[in-house]
């Protein structure tokens, strides 16, 4: 089962509960004026940056989309994820892509 937790400080956190996967991932949202990067660290190591352009216009469904091609891109089966960090300087995109979050990992 997967329980989805937000935490309410400037970097937000998201702290994925699956005991049935193995493997330890993170899956990181770098949020600037211009673009994204996002990353995923597998047991600690960073296994791929990937970039997109920021668009505060963009739905949650859109974000989502974008990320889950991401994941695809680089195999990354998303119920392997135990976890996701946003770092972000741009709040009005906080809420949409804590939202494409949970369109993600189904919560």
């Amino acid at each position: 089962m997967t329980n989805l937790t937000f935490s309410e400080k400037n970097d937000i956190i998201l702290e994925i509960n699956d005991t049935e996967s193995g493997e330890n991932m993170v899956l990181a949202l770098d949020v600037g004026n211009s673009e994204i990067s996002i990353g995923v660290f597998r047991n600690g190591s960073l296994s791929f940056v990937s970039h997109i352009s920021t668009d505060t216009n963009r739905t949650a469904d859109e974000y989502a989309i974008k990320i889950l091609s991401i994941l695809n891109l680089y195999t990354i089966d998303r119920k392997t994820v135990k976890g996701v960090v946003i770092s972000s300087v741009v709040p009005q995109l906080n809420f949409t892509l804590r939202k494409s979050i949970q369109f993600v990992f189904d919560t």
